[in-house]
């Protein structure tokens, strides 16, 4: 709550010069300008303590000398208490002196733990300082290190005392110079990097200092500061390309521009803000109701509602097990950012400061909401990294960002009229509304996390980390085994290129036929999958024709129907792993399957992680996720509350402005990648009936770079990608899971069972940032009235077959397809005339074909949870629906409407 917004405060300044320059050594130097030019406020405040305190007791010096003097005890203690009452003093007072002392704490311990702990700056080198994550140890006398940073850093403090101490009493003297010892003993063996950043902090103390002594120190130091601003200006417009650099011109037009602004507040607060002026309790009021208001917004209220959308996503991740951990660091950090630092600022200035800073509480409160409701931006999905799907969004269209501005900007107009001529009336009432509303949000959000935590709990209590590999999948070796593959979000573009390029894969993938003209019927896996597993009868049109059953039992039955058709009429064992959406849980509820004696629900993801870990010697931090998290929430609130322009860079490509350069996304990519590593060994040959197998898994949906060649996880990959790869995001985890895949269709071929398996690849959806394959024109996202949605790609996934026996080189068929196919393809010559046991209607390829004759609906619904639709239908907006047919990379083929139509 204290140290924490200080250490935010100095990774910001740190890392915005660091992508900039590259130099630890010059980020270190912006960080001590940064707080100095931020403290400044509060050392002339401290300082106008510290004269009038002076002063004062210079006053009395000579009465109190007499008192003294002249009685003892008790005595002496009544009349000096009435003298000081007489002079309006307490010997508290004194307290004053080392003010300026006490403000360097909290930001002594702020540095301490952040650049001494800064994996950045390790082995690193700047000027003399060889590795700014060690001390400088410049020579040695003997065995002795002689750290020379640390000693210059006395020197100067001490110099800057002496400037700043000239005609003052001992006593200061003394404190400035035993400060300046002590600091030298906790500082001498400490990282040259956080010893460097306190030399400058000194060093730039005692330009102020000697400013201080100057005849018109502010005027001094605003010419001095200028001059260094256009400076930079010009650097910055040689060297800075992006519009970055205009961000950058405003910040330092801003310091030159300073007299203005500070005319122009004390103008407004002459002209409207005079109400709070006058009643300081009123004043008071405003500004904790709007800071405590602003602080269960950005604390509470939206880490919860993300949390809310998926409760499970974000619970049991490393050590904390329940996703409240978040919520409650958020929310003292948020404490910490709004209420605690601002209040300790608001009482050390006057009425006027004041009153300016209530206001501006209630307008950055009242802002706030409207860019985080009214401007939220669509950049897809966001997973329990904080990562967005779709983060190119984040560049706003030109005419949206001034939209936003201009909200801005009237909110501020409305707040100052408010409070002018509304103040006692509606100012106060409003911010407390809001926080009552926020507050209330907090609740019924909290109340979903509580729910779905403890279903999260109820679905571990049936699964547990796999201490050793034990077969789980089960083939025959005369029977007509199906395998069912279900990979969410793999991209069947690259399936060529991955068989020309990649021998491993080549090789494995033998007697199997590509579906490049293929469709799916959503963007999300919520939507988009019940149709992969289900067939026609399942696509979003299809569900909404059946009001009467609810979502729930639609979805459950598109995960069961060929299973129990396979079980019950073909006399076939079924097993069934990680069925996506199972009971419309996130984690996915395989009791589905317990009614049926021979269809086995089983859980993978997760399960074998550990075991991973263990086995490959791999040394992470488990905690690192949670950590991030813990740290992410509140930027996340920040992006939300941003207008549109600023979000590019806080988001930061996902990294939120973090220095921790190992992404945590490698904590649940392996949650995926190791069980497509022990596939073989999670596989016996022996079963004495055959076998349907549907495995679903989520690896192709990360972004996490994988080593390369070798397609594994490393916290330090080799990322050498061929030069036209290292831009599509995804390209890596996809080839992964064919890797992978290849090898276990590489062990079924040495056990005897791969000829006489079927086996069917399919994706609920593709991604649209890898996509080259459809025409210009057709590449551009699709519109919706004002908004917009994936591009054309994310509708095309993978579909491939291989039938028993089959074998030779991949081969292509053009043919109009979608994933709803895959169950009457799954279901072909084994079952006669296979029926839906749910619906009665009959799977076959004849039927799948008049299913498309006309083309088929999509929809573009963002719809991507059971929380966006109703209990029974899906909630598909009549300009969601797009009719495709025939060639899908053809646009003449896409025509915008819906079914009703």
């Amino acid at each position: 709550m204290i140290i924490y917004p200080i250490t935010q405060l100095l990774e910001l300044c740190f890392n915005i010069p660091y992508n900039l320059t590259k130099s630890e050594g010059l980020s270190i130097l912006t960080i001590s300008v940064a707080v100095t030019i931020l403290c400044l406020p509060l050392y002339i405040v401290a300082e106008r303590w510290q004269e009038h305190q002076r002063l004062t007791e210079q006053k009395m010096k000579a009465q109190v000398s007499r008192i003294k003097s002249v009685f003892k005890g008790d005595e002496q203690y009544m009349i000096l208490t009435t003298y000081y009452k007489q002079n309006h003093y307490h010997p508290m007072m004194a307290l004053r002196s080392s003010f300026g002392l006490l403000i360097q704490i909290p930001f002594f311990l702020a540095a301490y733990h952040f650049l001494s702990e800064l994996e950045l700056l390790k082995g690193h080198q700047f000027l003399f300082m060889k590795d700014l994550g060690q001390p400088d140890a410049l020579f040695t006398i003997g065995t002795f290190k002689v750290n020379i940073l640390p000693i210059a850093m006395t020197l100067i403090n001490c110099i800057s005392g002496l400037i700043y101490s000239r005609g003052h009493g001992a006593r200061e003297k003394i404190q400035i110079f035993s400060m300046a010892a002590l600091f030298l003993v906790v500082l001498y063996p400490s990282p040259s990097g956080l010893v460097f950043y306190w030399t400058m902090n000194n060093m730039f103390s005692m330009i102020k200092n000697i400013f201080y002594k100057l005849k018109n120190p502010l005027k001094s130091f605003y010419f001095f500061a200028s001059a260094i601003c256009l400076a930079l200006i010009v650097i910055t417009i040689l060297n800075v390309a992006d519009f970055k650099k205009y961000l950058m011109i405003a910040g330092f037009l801003a310091v030159i521009a300073s007299p203005l602004i500070i005319k122009g507040a004390s103008k407004i607060i002459d002209t409207f803000l005079v109400p709070l002026v006058e009643d300081q309790k009123l004043c008071m009021i405003l500004f904790f109701t709007t800071a405590l208001a602003m602080c269960f917004l950005s604390g509470y209220t939206i880490p919860s509602s993300v949390i809310a959308s998926s409760p499970q996503e974000f619970s049991g991740i490393g050590n904390a097990l329940s996703p409240f951990t978040y919520i409650r660091e958020s929310f003292v950090q948020a404490f910490g950012f709004c209420v605690f630092w601002p209040s300790c600022i608001y009482f050390l200035f006057g009425k006027r400061t004041k009153s300016m800073m209530a206001f501006l509480g209630l307008w950055l409160l009242i802002a706030s909401l409207v860019n985080a409701y009214g401007f939220v931006g669509n950049y897809g999905t966001i997973n329990n990294l904080l990562v967005f799907s779709d983060f190119s969004k984040l560049i706003e269209k030109t005419s949206t960002i001034f939209i936003n501005l201009i909200c801005v900007a009237a909110v501020f107009a409305a707040v100052l009229f408010v409070t002018k001529y509304f103040a006692k009336k509606l100012a106060v009432s409003l911010s407390a509304i809001i926080l009552i509303v926020v507050a209330a949000f907090s609740v019924i959000n909290s109340k979903k996390i509580s729910d779905g935590f403890a279903y999260y709990l109820e679905l571990q209590s049936k699964n547990t980390h796999a201490t050793e590999i034990t077969p789980v999948f089960h083939f025959s070796k005369t029977g007509k085994n199906v395998l069912f593959l279900m990979l969410d979000r793999s991209e069947g573009e690259i399936i060529p290129e991955m068989f020309e390029k990649l021998p491993e894969v080549r090789e494995n993938w033998t007697g199997f036929t590509y579906y490049p003209n293929v469709l799916s019927y959503n963007g999300h896996t919520f939507i988009g999958s019940s149709p992969c597993f289900g067939g026609y009868e399942y696509t979003p049109e299809a569900m909404n024709e059946r009001p009467k059953v609810s979502l729930k039992d639609k979805h459950n039955e598109s995960l069961l129907a060929v299973p129990r058709i396979l079980t019950e009429k073909a006399g076939y064992h079924a097993t069934l792993a990680d069925s996506s959406w199972a009971n419309h849980s996130w984690i996915a509820d395989m009791s589905i399957c317990d009614d049926y004696k021979d269809i086995d629900g089983i859980t993978t993801k997760s399960v074998y992680t550990p075991y991973w870990y263990r086995e490959h010697n791999f040394s992470t931090n488990s905690d690192m996720h949670t950590n991030q998290l813990k740290r992410n929430f509140l930027w996340l609130s920040l992006f939300r509350c941003s207008p549109n322009v600023f979000r590019i860079l806080i988001y930061k490509k996902g990294t939120w402005r973090s220095l921790d350069q190992a992404t945590t996304e490698i904590m649940s990519i392996v949650d995926d990648y190791a069980v497509l590593e022990y596939l073989p060994k999670l596989t016996d040959t022996n079963a004495d009936k055959p076998n349907f197998i549907s495995f679903v898994n989520e690896i192709s949906h990360s972004t996490f770079p994988l080593d390369y060649p070798t397609y594994s996880p490393s916290l330090t990959p080799r990322t050498d990608y061929p030069e036209d790869k290292k831009n599509l995001m995804f390209y890596m985890t996809n080839i992964a899971q064919f890797v992978r895949i290849g090898e276990w269709f590489k062990f079924l071929k040495e056990n005897g069972v791969y000829d006489n398996t079927r086996i069917i690849v399919t994706s609920d959806h593709g991604f649209a940032g890898i996509q080259k394959c459809f025409e210009e024109d057709v590449e551009l996202d699709l519109k919706v009235a004002d908004r917009t949605y994936f591009g054309r790609g994310h509708y095309h996934p993978t579909l491939m077959i291989k039938d028993f026996n089959a074998e030779g080189p991949l081969v292509t068929d053009n043919s109009f397809m979608t994933n709803a196919d895959a169950p009457a393809m799954a279901l072909h010559g084994l079952v006669e005339k296979p029926v839906n046991p749910y619906t009665g209607k009959e799977y076959s390829l004849e039927a799948n074909e008049k299913a498309k004759e006309n083309g088929v609906y999509i929809t573009t619904s963002d719809g991507f949870g059971p929380e966006y639709h109703t209990e029974n239908l899906l909630v598909l907006p009549e300009k969601t629906w797009w009719h495709v047919k025939d060639n899908i990379f053809e646009s003449k083929n896409w025509v915008q409407e819906s079914p009703e139509k």
